[in-house]
């Protein structure tokens, strides 16, 4: 256990494992094959490569190489787990795709929701994401998607998967298990983990990107083993699809997949693109503070009514008590605080005193409506400039008023200009 575990997936560090040594690696040449256990000549082979000798010798080579692709012969078994319906051990001819195998044979994604990415050949693969779901599986289509075949672990992720977090656990194991031998792999692996574990804490630095994949690349190039020749796999395949989730975590502290806990307050919040705070305006309507509930939605967006009937409430899809029974009904206790707002928040609303400057906001739809009040509130003079000849843009002219009645929106667009916005329609 321990150190030196994994690693004697080496067929040199298994010899040595075998021979009662501590299980590294050996420089080669000699090969095994020439000098092996017991300074014999050695073969080593994996149960799953033994399974197919009966075959072969039974039915032949003809038969054999008529499955698979040109180069990638026979079948391969796959451990399915992760984020799919169906789990288990599957035995599918190479060559087979993606989709294929994770849709047709593992059911899809649980719950609808949206795949991700797919790590294949375990700790030391790397991730495919779902721009190459219909690629074939096979030794070289993998080893260009930046994975390998490895044990045959097929790990499916879907939305809810941070691949900052997942480049972090699996450098963490594999440094776990670097048996030391190799400078390279064993402080390689541990400063890319240390650059990782900043990222996902928010702490990264511009430069850690360039910084971590130079790093992998130098393990990568200098390890003696396999261990180490493939334990960048992760960071570099998760570099290649998913960069900006790293710059993501970097640049705007982040994580999309509210997996990161030091970036992520709550699920629900993380989910909301305008970063509502919810359990806190929530607890206000449990306490019955109904203003100081809507006062929390105005800190982000000015429109708590309007959102309270047309929000498409991505916080809900993520709200925990949807593990236990079903998420809370979020976007209806918007629509209710905001009924029932007593205007009080209207007191702690503080306006910054005039700062001389003069902003015009070209149209007044949601966006530019949200512009406007919060410049305003800064202290500067604010001009919205409507071309139409009413006021609110999409959700007058696009949202139907059954949906939206015109009073709720009017009601808000007044309290917009109540903090000094003039809104010129008709004006071009």
């Amino acid at each position: 256990m321990g150190a030196g575990a994994f690693v004697c997936g080496e067929e040199t560090a298994l010899i040595a494992s075998i021979e009662g040594g501590r299980g590294i690696p050996r420089q080669r040449p000699p090969f095994p094959a020439e000098r092996g256990l017991w300074d014999r000549p050695t073969n080593i082979n994996n149960v799953e490569t033994w399974a197919n000798v009966p075959l072969i010798i039974a039915k032949g080579a003809s038969w054999y190489s008529k499955i698979g692709t040109e180069k990638s012969k026979g079948t391969k078994i796959f451990s399915l787990v992760g984020k799919i319906n169906n789990t288990g051990l599957v035995e599918v001819p190479l060559g087979m795709t993606l989709r294929e195998i994770i849709y047709d044979i593992g059911g899809g994604i649980p719950h609808g929701k949206r795949f991700k990415a797919v790590q294949t050949g375990g700790p030391s693969g790397g991730c495919i994401p779902a721009s190459l779901l219909d690629l074939p599986i096979d030794y070289e289509s993998l080893t260009e998607a930046g994975s390998i075949m490895g044990s045959g672990g097929m790990i499916v992720m879907d939305e809810d998967t941070c691949m900052v977090d997942i480049a972090r656990y699996y450098t963490s194991f594999l440094n776990d298990e670097s048996c030391g031998k190799c400078l390279s792999c064993r402080n390689g692996t541990q400063r890319m983990l240390e650059i990782l574990t900043d990222i996902s804490e928010g702490k990264g630095k511009e430069d850690d990107i360039a910084l971590l994949e130079e790093l992998a690349f130098v393990v990568k190039d200098t390890s003696l083993c396999g261990l180490g020749q493939t334990a960048p796999n992760p960071v570099l395949a998760s570099l290649r699809y998913f960069r900006d989730e790293y710059e993501e975590h970097i640049k705007k502290h982040y994580c999309r997949a509210g997996v990161c806990k030091a970036l992520v307050k709550s699920p629900c919040q993380n989910a909301c693109p305008a970063g509502i705070d919810v359990p806190r305006y929530i607890r206000l309507i449990t306490e019955g503070k109904f203003g100081e509930a809507v006062a929390v939605v105005r800190e982000k967006v000015p429109f708590p009514a309007v959102l309270g009937y047309v929000c498409l409430h991505f916080c809900e899809a993520k709200c925990r008590r949807g593990e236990i029974d079903e998420s809370l009904a979020i976007r209806l206790l918007k629509r209710f605080a905001a009924e029932h707002d007593t205007g009080l928040w209207k007191q702690n609303s503080k306006v910054l005193p005039p700062s001389g400057k003069k902003v015009a906001v070209v149209g007044s739809g949601p966006a530019g409506l949200t512009a406007a009040y919060y410049l305003a509130k800064l202290g500067h003079e604010v001009t919205v400039l409507e071309a139409s000849p009413v006021v609110g843009g999409m959700m007058r002219l696009g949202i139907p008023e059954y949906r939206l009645p015109r009073e709720v929106l009017d009601r808000e667009i007044e309290e917009i200009k109540a903090v000094g916005v003039e809104i010129r329609t008709n004006n071009k």
